[in-house]
């Protein structure tokens, strides 16, 4: 391909040069280039040292070689094996391993080693034997563990048990003491501490994980929480976790004077049957805990410790009453607050400021209430001790807020409907979670999945959470929604107890996780992450999966102004308000056609049809597009690691974030004394004006997106935030609601 498509200059930026014949190509245009290359248009040579697998057993040993054949023991992988580079991936195949294990699996910026449960097989590591020790305690830098099942079968609960001299604790399921660690969708139960986030560790995540049954006793006394997490650098994530049935709290983000409570980020969580605590004794600072579903808990943000500072609820579901005190200032906006059959407050907060409450914001809240002259908040001032109860029309008249807040009155203040949830996993997208507050206590809640992109003959199957490896249902998908019935299920056992420590939730609140099986259709992803199946946005740039022996010809890139047509084959697409349209098409290879979702498309379930001149027509399947579905181009071209874009300087040079040659992309790092403005290179950002980017967990100045001539490509245009350190650096990004694949940049 000639660079002769790469012609235009965006109008109004600065530029670097390169000679291309006669042609001045800007860095832009050299960096579409590359998006190419990512995408699958270009081939060029793998680098040297690709990414390697290798295999662990029960009886794997020290000397093995790492191969199915000959695999490691569990201890030698994590010590870690010298043979494991970055990007490499550990597969841990079936079966119990006993003891406790510490893994120190290092990779490299933006580059993880992963560590993972093989596909379709059980893997349990069991702490018996190892009392007081972690079954998993992960140190190291740059790993991910995924898929692990972590429990103690000790039967020994109660430490005054007289079997059970000398255990003073079960050990902790997981610690996380290392940094840029991901623990994801592992299984932690009947361990001590389910999950423990170090204070000095930085920069983790903890993403899909289900806990429950965590925790001891001694007599009649319970200890022990779901996740035990504290903060003092960079930002932790607990997101789309599902935590129950502990012996004492739930979530219990807790420490010292002397500890440290600094930027969490708390989303889409399920907490129930537990206690729900973020405080502790010294002041707390950035808390972020949006789209959080509670039950039969409240929500409690403070303990002893003051002054806190910047506290955002936004999303959330919260049956119970909720308690925000000695904070600078919050926002608090489009929550759900429910306390079914009382009468007391929603919501109580106070402010350690005298204008705390009038610097907050109280907007779009919707609270449910028996009466309508039930007071829907508390307020707390820091000159007294007196409090003021508020009605919500008096929260709108005396004091301005919640002018979109809703008072919805009902005969027990709680729904008269149903509300159900569903949740897509980031990291697996067959995979997802299913929320069901069964007001009615209905015998049966039907549940509409599509937001999973379903394909008929999927085949379905939904586990209950509360005996989640025991009680599930399954069938195979035909375009309805499912009947998911709520009567019937049971609650696991803890280990070394006779009974459940709470009653099931059902029939009025229901957990289950969805994972779907491929029996059919064809997947489409956004190019710029292509793991994230099922979504687009209009304007977006989309990639679709080809038949087999469907094209057959090298591949082809098209060229401006794009056309609806490429080698004979076009995409056809029905938008969810019936509108029809031939797609503009990017590129086409053996594999898959990468194609623009049209920019003026409506929203919903789109259906998308494949058709070549000659041949039948193919029902590619759906995509349901929504109002912004950003993602980042990054170098390897997977939707993580270092992301493409550029960068300008403050003499008003421009040069990109990466360079590719025979050997690879390799990442340009940034200087951050110099750097004034970023372009990140992303797609499915223009349909929305509420683009965001933190950078090092720093909010970056959006100044504006500008599209690209190439299809569906736009570039993010930010501000560096000054005082980045050196070092690979967390990039996010999003558009309202939606956030972007995980990416990064290095700063030197």
């Amino acid at each position: 391909m000639s660079c002769g498509f790469f012609h235009k200059k965006a109008p109004g930026m600065k530029s670097s040069k390169l000679d291309c014949g006669a042609m001045q190509i800007s860095v832009k245009w050299i960096l579409l280039k590359t998006a190419l290359v990512v995408i699958g248009v270009f081939t060029i040579s793998a680098p040297e040292c690709a990414a390697r697998e290798w295999f662990v057993s029960p009886d794997g040993t020290a000397g093995g070689d790492g191969t199915k054949e000959r695999p490691w023991s569990l201890e030698a992988a994590l010590k870690p094996h010298p043979m494991i580079a970055p990007m490499d991936t550990v597969w841990v195949r079936k079966g119990i391993y006993s003891g406790g294990f510490v893994g120190r699996l290092k990779g490299a910026p933006g580059k993880p080693v992963v560590l993972r449960a093989y596909p379709g097989e059980r893997v349990v590591l069991d702490g018996r034997g190892a009392p007081g020790s972690s079954v998993l305690r992960i140190e190291g830098e740059w790993a991910w563990y995924w898929g692990l099942e972590v429990t103690n079968s000790d039967p020994r609960r109660d430490t005054n048990q007289a079997d059970a001299q000398g255990v003073s604790y079960r050990g902790t399921g997981i610690e996380m003491f290392g940094t840029d660690i991901k623990v994801i969708n592992c299984v932690v139960h009947d361990t001590g501490v389910g999950v423990g986030m170090a204070v000095s560790s930085r920069d983790q995540e903890l993403y899909g994980v289900i806990l429950y049954n965590n925790g001891w006793r001694n007599g009649d006394v319970r200890s022990g929480h779901s996740i035990y997490a504290q903060n003092q650098h960079g930002e932790k994530i607990i997101r789309d976790v599902i935590l129950f049935s502990p012996y004492w709290f739930n979530m219990h983000i807790y420490g010292s004077r002397q500890a440290f409570l600094n930027n969490f980020v708390l989303e889409g969580n399920v907490g129930f049957n537990g206690r729900w605590l973020v405080g502790g004794e010294g002041p707390m600072k950035n808390i972020i805990m949006k789209d959080n579903l509670l039950y039969g808990n409240s929500a409690q943000l403070n303990y002893r410790n003051r002054p806190n500072e910047q506290l955002k609820l936004e999303g959330n579901y919260l049956p119970g009453a909720t308690s925000a005190l000695y904070w600078d200032r919050m926002e608090v906006r489009n929550n759900t607050f429910v306390r079914p059959d009382q009468q007391g407050e929603r919501i109580s907060v106070s402010f350690w400021t005298q204008d705390g409450f009038e610097k907050s914001v109280f907007e779009g809240n919707t609270y449910y209430v028996i009466d309508p002259r039930v007071h829907v908040l508390r307020l707390g001032r820091v000159d007294g001790p007196e409090v003021t109860d508020y009605t919500l029309e008096r929260l709108q008249k005396d004091l301005g807020f919640e002018k979109t807040g809703k008072l919805v009155v009902t005969p027990q203040g709680r729904p008269p409907e149903a509300a159900v949830f569903v949740r897509r996993n980031l990291y697996e997208p067959s995979r997802g979670h299913i929320v069901i507050y069964n007001w009615p206590k209905k015998d049966e809640v039907e549940v509409d999945i599509s937001a999973m992109n379903p394909q008929l003959g999927d085949r379905w199957v939904l586990r209950n959470v509360q005996n989640y490896f025991d009680e599930f249902i399954s069938g195979v998908y035909d375009g309805k929604p499912l009947r998911v019935r709520m009567t019937g299920w049971t609650a696991a056992l803890p280990v070394g107890e006779d009974k459940p420590l709470y009653p099931v939730t059902f029939p009025e609140f229901g957990v289950f996780v969805l994972t779907l099986e491929k029996g059919g259709g064809l997947k489409t992803a956004p190019a710029a992450d292509p793991a994230r199946a099922g979504v687009g946005a209009p304007g977006a740039l989309l990639m679709t999966e080809l038949p087999e022996n469907f094209f057959q010809g090298v591949a082809v890139a098209g060229a401006a102004p794009f056309g609806r047509e490429l080698e004979g084959v076009r995409v056809h697409f029905t938008d969810g308000e019936g509108g029809q349209w031939w797609t503009r098409l990017a590129l086409i290879d053996r594999q898959k056609v990468v194609w623009e979702a049209p920019p003026e498309c409506g929203l919903g379930l789109a259906r998308v049809r494949l058709i070549r001149e000659g041949e039948p027509e193919v029902d590619a399947g759906v995509v349901l597009i929504e109002a912004a579905a950003p993602g980042l181009f990054t170098i390897d071209g997977s939707g993580t690691g270092d992301v493409l874009g550029w960068v300008r300087y403050r003499d008003g040079t421009m040069e990109g974030l990466a360079e590719c040659g025979p050997a690879g992309c390799q990442a340009r790092s940034v200087d951050g004394t110099q750097a004034v403005e970023l372009g990140l290179m992303g797609s499915g950002f223009g349909s929305s004006s509420d683009v965001w980017v933190r950078i090092g967990g720093v909010a970056a100045d959006v100044r504006g997106v500008e599209r690209a001539e190439y299809p569906g490509v736009e570039w993010v245009r930010v501000g560096w935030p000054s005082g980045m350190e050196a070092g690979w650096t967390v990039l996010r990004a999003g558009a309202g609601d939606k956030a972007a694949n995980h990416a990064g940049v290095s700063v030197k």
